[in-house]
C-alpha cells in the first residue's frame, strides 16, 4: 500500500500516526519525509496536531525499542547488542541523560533508534525517557512540517 493509498483510506492523521509507528522500528520508512508531503497536503492549523500525532506515533515504537533494552523484547542482533552495550558504558558516566534523551529525538544525534534501546538498558526511567523524547520529537516533527511554509514564505518574497 503507498502512502496515498493509506492517507486515502484513513485519513492524514490517522495515516501519518500508523506510519510515524512503523517508522520508528524501520529507519527506511522516514517520517520527515512522510510529513513534508503532509505539510503540503493538510491545512495550517492541522499541522500542530500532526506533529503531535507524528511524534505519538514514533513514541510507540521507541517505547518498544525501550522495552527492547530492559530485556522486556528480544534485541535484534549480536551485532547490534555488542554496539549497544559499548555505547551504554560511555553514556552510563553522563549525568544528563535527561537532556541525552530531548536531544537524540528533536536532533538526530546520537540516533533516537539507539538511544531508546540505550535508555532501556540504563534502566532510565520510562515516564522520563517518553516525556523527554516525545518532547524532543514534536520539536522535531514540528520543524519539519514549518519548512514548506517558510519555503514558500522565502519564495514569494513575504514576511
Amino acid at each position: 500500500m503507498t502512502v496515498e493509498e493509506l492517507v486515502g483510506r484513513v485519513g492524514l492523521p490517522l495515516a501519518t500516526f500508523v506510519y510515524c509507528v512503523a517508522s520508528g522500528f524501520i529507519p527506511v520508512l522516514n517520517a520527515e519525509l512522510f510529513l513534508l508531503a503532509a505539510a503540503a497536503l493538510a491545512p495550517r492549523e492541522a499541522l500542530p496536531a500532526i506533529a503531535v500525532l507524528a511524534a505519538a506515533g514514533q513514541m510507540v515504537a521507541k517505547s518498544g525499542m525501550y522495552l527492547g533494552g530492559r530485556g522486556v523484547v528480544r534485541l535484534p542482533s549480536e551485532k547490534r547488542k555488542a554496539d549497544l552495550e559499548a555505547l551504554r558504558a560511555r553514556v552510563a558516566r553522563w549525568r544528563s541523560r535527561d537532556l541525552l534523551v530531548l536531544v537524540s529525538a528533536a536532533v538526530g544525534l546520537p540516533p533516537f533508534f539507539a538511544v531508546s534501546i540505550l535508555a532501556g538498558t540504563l534502566r532510565f526511567p520510562f515516564p522520563r525517557f517518553l516525556v523527554a523524547g516525545f518532547v524532543g520529537r514534536v520539536l522535531r516533527f514540528g520543524a519539519v512540517l514549518a519548512v514548506p511554509a517558510l519555503g514558500g514564505r522565502f519564495v514569494s518574497g513575504s514576511p
